[in-house]
């Protein structure tokens, strides 16, 4: 998984978390500056789906239970994303937010694209007296429920833009 960090304003840090290795793009504003560790990466696992004819979905939640609604299949299991910010001010809250949906980036033609459409996270961290916190990410995941087909084998990316701020 790949993150990348970037500063949109004052007191806001946002990560786009792909499925890669981590990238971090820095430009420190107000001279708050933590470090952002991918522990576990998000993942649904491996999923069958038997119809695109109207929208399914599966949820992992942070605390790893699962959900399926429609014709979307677990085959094997996912995990939610665990990840670290380290070099906090200690005891000050981050918040943490995520503009959602988000559409996969498959680069693949004649294939749909997969949505996430929600996630299950803390929307506030407090880092500890050492400036560290971990926390997990859960989330949704939908087809697009138009018809249209899904590749198999494939995998499909996303670029998840995760907001901390403080």
């Amino acid at each position: 998984m790949m993150l990348q960090k970037t500063a949109s304003w004052k007191s806001l840090w946002r990560w786009v978390i792909l499925p890669a290795s981590f990238v971090f793009y820095s430009d420190l504003v107000l001279g708050q500056s933590f470090t952002f560790t991918r522990e576990v990466d998000l993942h649904f696992g491996e999923l069958a789906i038997t119809s695109n004819a109207s929208v399914s979905s599966t949820t992992i939640r942070r605390n790893g239970t699962t959900s399926n609604t429609g014709t979307i299949f677990v085959i094997a299991n996912g995990t939610p994303g665990e990840y670290t910010i380290s070099g906090a001010t200690p005891f000050v809250a981050l918040n943490l937010s995520i503009t959602l949906p988000v559409d996969s980036s498959a680069a693949f033609s004649g294939t749909e694209q997969l949505r996430l459409s929600a996630v299950d996270m803390p929307s506030v961290v407090t880092p500890n007296s050492n400036g560290e916190v971990t926390f997990k990410i859960g989330g949704t995941l939908q087809t697009s429920g138009n018809g249209g087909t899904y590749l198999n084998p494939a995998t499909y990316p996303f670029i998840i833009p995760l907001d901390v701020t403080y």
